[in-house]
């Protein structure tokens, strides 16, 4: 049995610039999830569940 306290962390939509054209973008092309280990609380671990949007240039994003 997991007697570990998980908090799931996500933010808004936002606009980012694209690290390869440098434009500033709000397309969304998925998302992954990455688990963070926290500080103890009452002798209980805690987990983050962390989920990461992953942007897409708009350019890329209407490619043919």
């Amino acid at each position: 049995m997991d007697h570990a306290f998980h908090i799931e962390i996500g933010t808004k939509v936002r606009r980012v610039t694209c690290p390869n054209c440098k434009k500033k973008t709000k397309y969304v092309h998925g998302y992954r999830m990455q688990r963070v280990q926290g500080r103890m609380i009452e002798e209980r671990p805690v987990v983050f569940h962390l989920r990461k949007r992953r942007y897409i240039a708009k350019r890329l994003f209407m490619r043919p």
